[in-house]
């Protein structure tokens, strides 16, 4: 009797559930949208700004006049934009704003379009304290008769993290940007850009949040697993009031080009480890489980929260550590052309 109710309890909650619901997106009216996350190392701070309707995303209509208001003072204001595109093709307005902003100010951005505006205000957290160490060994390549042909270096990085003691902090960490200049003598002939290198994305550091694809579908599709935490939050809870080190490596032969037109390239890479509010950090994580959601056909809706009144989108600042080091310089030799003098020879140069 019990099982029969049972199935009969089922089979009227699965009928009770199926409804059709009057719901036309075509009424629904277009929401402004502004976004901006800003850096307070920068001066020059960008605002985007377009329109959400009910099956896509246009560029207003409408000039706006943005203005930025720091502890209250207006600093900036402008109602001049270009027109941009983001990797989805998605064209925004991007409205330039020059303020210089330092821990614990309050920054408001304020847009306004006839007959409406939209704010958004964010307070500039304390910088984290952040040293960075490097040490580094020869990848020198040899010829055949032990004659140098490329000069290069594996470089071992480590970024420590203080944290700010008695208190509850978030973090991001961007992954490092790496530049190389080809040049003939102070001719520079080929430019090279890397906008993330790779690192241990497995760091536990990056694993206490909730946001994890099924192990199922990880052992399906392992290239999923390091895509839970894209953007590289994370909190002080594994080592609060303590601090924590990151790793890189860098393999000076990963980002060659072809020796035998250039004499030596230059390299530059950039670090950038920043101290976040507290909003941007569960804003970030939103994101993350949207990222994972995208590809998880098991996985919920994720709700985006924002913090812009008269509007959607998101607004707030960064402040933390941001520096760009310079690689040694690695020669490549060409003993066709080189004369004798010019030229070194055996390992133990």
């Amino acid at each position: 009797m019990k099982k029969y109710l049972l199935f009969a309890a089922a089979f009227w909650l699965f009928v009770s559930c199926e409804k059709e619901l009057d719901y036309n997106l075509d009424s629904v009216e277009p929401q402004y949208v502004l976004n901006a996350m800003w850096y307070a190392g920068d001066s020059q701070h960008d605002v985007f700004l377009c329109t959400s309707n009910a099956f896509n995303v246009t560029p207003p209509q409408q000039t706006a006049r943005v203005s930025c208001y720091v502890n209250g003072i207006l600093v900036c204001e402008t109602s001049h934009y270009t027109l941009e595109k983001t990797l989805n093709n998605i064209s925004l307005h991007k409205y330039t704003l020059t303020a210089n902003l330092h821990e614990g100010d309050q920054v408001e951005i304020v847009a306004k379009y006839p007959g409406h505006e939209l704010h958004g205000t964010s307070s500039v957290p304390k910088a984290p304290h952040v040293q960075l160490d490097t040490t580094s060994v020869s990848r020198n390549t040899y010829d055949d008769q032990g004659r140098l042909i490329q000069e290069k270096r594996l470089y071992h990085i480590d970024l420590s993290l203080a944290d700010e003691p008695g208190t509850d902090n978030y973090y991001r960490l961007i992954s490092p940007f790496l530049r190389t200049e080809v040049r003939i003598n102070h001719e520079c002939l080929d430019v090279q850009e890397w906008p993330w290198l790779p690192f241990n994305e497995d760091d536990p550091v990056f694993k206490n949040l909730n946001v994890q694809f099924p192990k199922e579908l990880l052992l399906e599709f392992p290239f999923l697993g390091g895509a839970s935490n894209s953007t590289h939050v994370f909190s002080d809870e594994l080592f609060k009031d303590k601090s924590y080190q990151f790793h890189f490596e860098i393999d000076q032969k990963d980002y060659m080009s072809n020796p035998w037109n250039e004499r030596y390239s230059e390299t530059t890479v950039r670090f950038r480890l920043f101290a976040i509010p507290w909003k941007e950090y569960t804003y970030l994580i939103a994101t993350n489980a949207a990222m994972t959601s995208f590809y998880n056909p098991m996985a919920e809706p994720v709700t985006i929260p924002y913090n812009i009144e008269g509007g959607l989108g998101f607004f707030s600042v960064d402040n933390g550590f941001d520096r760009t080091i310079t690689l040694k310089r690695c020669h490549y030799y060409n003993y066709m052309y080189e004369t004798p003098a010019a030229r070194p020879s055996g390992r133990g140069r």
